[in-house]
């Protein structure tokens, strides 16, 4: 069997209970990290009914 990594990688998020660790909302993604594992994925910081807005451009759009 050849030794393929993404085969390892899947192996791993299919067994890992994620923990992520997310970064602040600075547009309409985040990427988060597994603090157990290491895996990485993409968290939207809006639903289909709200977008996200920075809260600068919120504050000028009070002004």
């Amino acid at each position: 069997m050849a030794d393929d990594d993404s085969t390892d990688i899947a192996l791993v998020d299919a067994t890992c209970r994620h923990h992520w660790d997310i970064e602040p909302p600075s547009g309409d993604v985040s990427q988060g990290t597994c603090r157990l594992c290491g895996a990485k994925k993409q968290f939207h910081n809006s639903n289909s009914w709200q977008k996200w807005v920075s809260p600068t451009k919120r504050t000028q759009e009070k002004a």
